[in-house]
């Protein structure tokens, strides 16, 4: 089976929208994976490896943080992004444990490794 999906490029003055072939998307396609597992596996080293800030601690500072970042063709780590923060300390904070993330093994599209991106919900409470 075959799936059609469509990227679209943006410009000031257009909009141009075209079709992208995919050949059977569900055989082809090997998500990337951290220490044998995925997200979930990577979630757990995350939130093994953050050192909290004195004042997060103080203060119990909570709430749901959302982390985006690339995952390259060799598996580096790159652009890791808060989308949602908590605190600006805590934020930080993840963003240098996700920037020391050990290598991955990419995500393959037909063999090929490719570069994908990957959102990471995180809930901090005390």
């Amino acid at each position: 089976s075959s799936t059609y999906c469509f990227t679209a490029s943006i410009s000031k003055s257009s909009v141009v929208i075209m079709p992208v072939y995919f050949k059977d998307m569900r055989n082809s396609m090997s998500p990337a994976t951290f220490n044998g597992g995925g997200k979930a596996e990577f979630k757990k080293w995350v939130l093994a490896s953050i050192k909290l800030p004195h004042e997060i601690k103080k203060k119990k500072i909570s709430g749901e943080m959302l982390v985006s970042f690339t995952i390259t063709e060799k598996g580096v780590v790159k652009n890791p992004t808060i989308v949602k923060g908590v605190h600006p300390l805590l934020d930080e904070e993840v963003l240098r444990v996700v920037s020391s993330s050990p290598g991955w093994v990419p995500a393959e599209n037909n063999g090929t490794p490719i570069m994908v991106t990957c959102s990471l919900p995180l809930h901090f409470s005390w």
